[in-house]
């Protein structure tokens, strides 16, 4: 009995593992891309700060307008990405925290 709980346990820290370096990846690309994101804001606000030296017109304030708008939305979707990703992390924290990893101290003890 004692053996089949520890096996269970040990699948279960096993895959926990697995998913904890599943999840690892994610975040790497997730931030990669967010640093992308930066970089191109980044851009625009330089756009923005010759805009303050320099008279442009209605065409050219337009186009920086709209990169602005659309590196915002980029943001706003990797942000809502983050949020789920480490929303799952947590929920998945508790679930391995609360179940097989409580059993097994339990047991260890």
């Amino acid at each position: 009995m004692a053996k089949t709980t520890c096996k269970i346990a040990r699948e279960n820290y096993l895959a926990a593992q697995k998913a904890l370096a599943e999840s690892e990846k994610l975040l790497a690309e997730r931030v990669e891309r967010e640093a992308q994101a930066k970089v191109k804001f980044n851009e625009v606000q330089l756009e923005l700060a010759k805009l303050d030296s320099e008279n442009v017109n209605m065409d050219e304030f337009k186009s920086i307008l709209k990169k602005c708008i659309d590196n915002l939305t980029h943001f706003l979707e990797h942000l809502d990405k983050l949020v789920i990703f480490f929303s799952s992390l947590h929920h998945f924290v508790d679930v391995v925290h609360e179940g097989p990893a409580k059993e097994f101290l339990a047991q260890s003890e």
